[in-house]
C-alpha cells in the first residue's frame, strides 16, 4: 500500500503529539498521586496539635519513651489527646469493708473514667493510629512499623528546643473523602486535557500537512506543465519561507528554460537566414550561367568563389560556436606573452588599415609584461576578430589604440577605436549572436555578426573575461583578461 506524503505526515506529527501527550498524563497522574498523598499526610500532622502535646508531656514525665514502646493502650489515649498520663503504680483495692460501687452497665465500675483506650479508627478500620509510627531520635522505631509506610510525612517532636524524636503519618492510598474526591477530579481534569491536546493535535496535523503539501502540489503541477512545453508556466506564491523560495527557484528556472528556447529558436531562425542568403547568391550567379545571361568570366567564377568562401567562413564560425557550447574547443594551453601575440596579429593587419588610413598607437602593449597560459592559434583569432572590428567599423583617417597592463593577477588587452562608437543601448547585446550594431548591413560591410560571440566564448573556455565599453577615443574600447600563468 502506498502512502501519500500527506498521510505520512498526519500520522507522524499526530503519533509524536499523542505519544508526548500520553506520557505527559501518566507521569503527571502517577506524581500527582505521590504529591497528593504526601502532602496529604504533612497536613494531617501540622493539625495534629493535640497529639504532639501530649507525646511531649509523656516524655517529659518518663524521660524518655520506654512507657510508650510495650503500652498499646497508653498509645491510643495520646494519640486521642486524652489527659496527661500518670506514673504506674498498679491496681488499688478499697479498704476491707468499704462498699464497692455498681458495675456500669458496660461491665465498668462507675470510678473507672470509661472503656479502656483503645486505638482510633475510621469507618474502614484503617485509623490514624495505625497508620502512625513514633521514632526517637536515633531513627529507631518506639511504636509502629515503618517498613509499611509506604510514602511517610514527618513531624519533628522537641522539648525546650530539644529534638525528642519523629512522628510519621503513612501517606499511602487516600481514604475515601474529601481529599480523595478532589483528587478524582484533578486526575479527571488531566485526562480531558490530555485527550483535548490529542483531538487539537490531529487538527493541527491535518492544518499543517495541507500549509506545506500545497505549494508542493502547484510546483509539481507547474513541473508537468513545463514538461509538456508549456515554459510560460509559473507558480504565484506569497510565502517567504523555505517552499516559497523552492517556488521562486522554480519560477526562475521556468524563466530560463523560456528564455533558452526563445534563444535557440532565434538561433535557428538566425543561422538558416544567415546560410539562405549567400545560398540563394550563388543559385542565381549559377543559373545566370547556365541560361546563357552570364558570360562564364574569371570575374564570375571570382565571384562565386567569394560566396563560397564567406559561407564556408560562416559554417566553420557556427561550428566554433557550436564546440564552445559543448566545451569541446580542444584547447592547447602553453605559457606565452598576450603582448607580444598581439604585437604579431596587428602587423598581419597593416595592409588593410592603411588603405583605409587608419593609424595604430601601440606603444601601451609593454605594459602587458606577464606570461599566461593560452592557445596561441584561439587567442591569435580572438585578437584577429577585435582588430577587425576596430578597422571594419572606425571611419577612415581614425585612430586604433592597442594597451596592454598587469591587472592583479591577470593580464589586460585593450582595443580602443575612434568614432562611430557603439549606442549605449546595444552595448550589452555586442557578445550575442548575430548581433549587428547596423542590422541592414550586409555580410560584406557588417560580417556575419558571430566574430564577438566566438572571441567570449574562446575567452571563457581560458577562464578568462571579455569586456566592452565606450571609448574615451569616441568608438568602443574592448578588453580581453586573462589569467597569468603562475595563477592559472
Amino acid at each position: 500500500m502506498r502512502l501519500s506524503l500527506a498521510v505520512k505526515m498526519f500520522v507522524a506529527l499526530f503519533g509524536i503529539t499523542a505519544v508526548t501527550v500520553g506520557s505527559v498524563v501518566t507521569w503527571t497522574s502517577l506524581t500527582l498521586r505521590d504529591s497528593f498523598s504526601v502532602y496529604v499526610a504533612t497536613v494531617a500532622l501540622s493539625q495534629m496539635d493535640r497529639q504532639v502535646e501530649a507525646l511531649q508531656r509523656s516524655f517529659a514525665a518518663h524521660g524518655d519513651w520506654s512507657g510508650l514502646r510495650d503500652d498499646p493502650v497508653l498509645w491510643a489515649g495520646l494519640m486521642r489527646g486524652g489527659p496527661p498520663p500518670r506514673p504506674w503504680q498498679g491496681p488499688t483495692e478499697p479498704p476491707p469493708g468499704a462498699d464497692r460501687p455498681p458495675p456500669s452497665p458496660g461491665g465498668f465500675r462507675a470510678e473507672d473514667d470509661g472503656p479502656p483506650p483503645g486505638p482510633p479508627s475510621d469507618a474502614d478500620g484503617n485509623g490514624p493510629g495505625e497508620r502512625l509510627v513514633l521514632e526517637d531520635t536515633a531513627g529507631h522505631p518506639v511504636v509502629g512499623q515503618p517498613e509499611r509506610l509506604s510514602h511517610p510525612g514527618r513531624r519533628r517532636l522537641s522539648l525546650n528546643g530539644r529534638p525528642i524524636g519523629v512522628l510519621l503519618l503513612d501517606a499511602g492510598p487516600i481514604p475515601h473523602g474529601m481529599e480523595a474526591t478532589f483528587l478524582t477530579d484533578r486526575l479527571r481534569d488531566l485526562y480531558r486535557a490530555g485527550a483535548l491536546a490529542v483531538l487539537l493535535s490531529g487538527v493541527a496535523a491535518v492544518l499543517l500537512a495541507r500549509h506545506i503539501l500545497a505549494p508542493i502540489g502547484l510546483v509539481t503541477a507547474a513541473a508537468r506543465r513545463m514538461a509538456s512545453g508549456d515554459l510560460a508556466a509559473r507558480i504565484p506564491t506569497g510565502r517567504r519561507d523555505e517552499l516559497g523560495e523552492l517556488v521562486l527557484d522554480v519560477n526562475a528556472l521556468a524563466r530560463s528554460l523560456e528564455l533558452s528556447e526563445a534563444s535557440r529558436r532565434q538561433w535557428v531562425a538566425d543561422t538558416s537566414h544567415e546560410l539562405r542568403t549567400p545560398l540563394a547568391v550563388l543559385q542565381a550567379q549559377i543559373e545566370a550561367l547556365q541560361d546563357g545571361v552570364q558570360p562564364v568570366s574569371e570575374r564570375a567564377l571570382g565571384n562565386l568563389h567569394g560566396e563560397v568562401g564567406r559561407m564556408n567562413r560562416l559554417v566553420s564560425d557556427l561550428h566554433d560556436l557550436s564546440r564552445a557550447d559543448c566545451g569541446a574547443l580542444g584547447l592547447r594551453l602553453e605559457a606565452l606573452e598576450a603582448g607580444t601575440l598581439m604585437a604579431e596579429v596587428l602587423t598581419s593587419f597593416d595592409a588593410r588599415r592603411e588603405a583605409r588610413e587608419i593609424r595604430v598607437d601601440a606603444h601601451g602593449l609593454a605594459g602587458a609584461s606577464g606570461p599566461v597560459n593560452a592557445d596561441s592559434l584561439k587567442l591569435r583569432q580572438v585578437f584577429g576578430n577585435i582588430l577587425e572590428n576596430a578597422i571594419r567599423y572606425t571611419d577612415p583617417g581614425g585612430l586604433i589604440r592597442v594597451e596592454g597592463r598587469v591587472d592583479g593577477d591577470r593580464v589586460a588587452i585593450t582595443v580602443e577605436d575612434t568614432a562611430p562608437g557603439v549606442p549605449s543601448s546595444k552595448l550589452p547585446l555586442i557578445f550575442d549572436r548575430f548581433f549587428r550594431v547596423d542590422m541592414s548591413r550586409s555580410r560584406e560591410t557588417g560580417g556575419s555578426g558571430l566574430g564577438l560571440s566566438i572571441c567570449r566564448a574562446i575567452v571563457e573556455a581560458h577562464a578568462g573575461t571579455i569586456e566592452a565599453r565606450p571609448s574615451v577615443l569616441g568608438g568602443l574600447a574592448v578588453s580581453v583578461l586573462l589569467p597569468m600563468a603562475r595563477a592559472t
